[in-house]
């Protein structure tokens, strides 16, 4: 069996290689989500009345930014090896920037249901 990095984690050679698949993906689905989002939001999809954002981009970044958690992982674990103070810090700061990046763009759906359901521009306003 492989040994991860972490010597309690011991996988199999085929969820190791599930893994990794799962990991390729994360690289190319992330920035990938993070890119659609952008054109929803140049395309003028889903705009709010200021047209300062969108809540389709802000879903499809949401899930672009949840998908760099395994990325930072991957790259913290890597650096560990060589530079494991630099390691801990990208693990760190990687992880707060992707939770609080989600959290920012899931208030754009948030704003939209709210307007939906009859929040006027001076109470939103008022909220932020």
């Amino acid at each position: 069996m492989p040994q991860s990095a972490h010597p309690i984690m011991t996988v199999s050679p085929a969820v190791h290689a599930t893994l990794r698949r799962l990991l390729r993906g994360a690289y190319v689905a992330g920035p990938a989500l993070m890119l659609a989002g952008a054109l929803a939001f140049v395309a003028g999809i889903g705009v709010n009345p200021r047209r300062d954002t969108s809540w389709v981009e802000g879903i499809l970044c949401a899930y672009g930014i949840a998908m760099f958690v395994p990325i930072y992982l991957d790259l913290s674990a890597r650096l560990m090896h060589s530079a494991p103070r630099l390691g801990r810090v990208t693990l760190f700061t990687g992880l707060f920037g992707a939770t609080a990046g989600f959290g920012h763009e899931m208030a754009r759906p948030f704003e939209f249901a709210l307007r939906t359901h009859g929040m006027s521009e001076g109470t939103w306003n008022a909220f932020l």
